[in-house]
């Protein structure tokens, strides 16, 4: 949850649109995956800048930043000549 794989196409009808395809995996928006130390350092984590923006409810700051991630990281796989994707 809050990734993004790349895969490449399987058929020969997908290798002529795609050269690969890229798979996010978003969280549930009110039931995210419990926040261990391995997810939070994947996905970079910030706490205090989600307080800072007066959201309360735990499960959805976690949620959006998962949500985030999974977004961030596809630019990433997508566009590897770009290195930015952070700001």
């Amino acid at each position: 949850v809050g990734m993004a794989v790349l895969t490449f196409p399987g058929g020969r009808d997908l290798q002529r649109q795609f050269d690969r395809i890229i798979h996010t995996v978003p969280p549930f928006y009110k039931y995210p995956p419990s926040p261990t130390n391995e997810l939070i350092d994947h996905v970079r984590f910030q706490d205090d800048i989600s307080r800072e923006e007066g959201i309360g409810d735990p499960n959805i700051i976690w949620s959006e930043e998962l949500l985030r991630s999974c977004y961030r990281q596809s630019f990433q796989l997508a566009f590897p000549q770009i290195n930015n994707f952070d700001d």
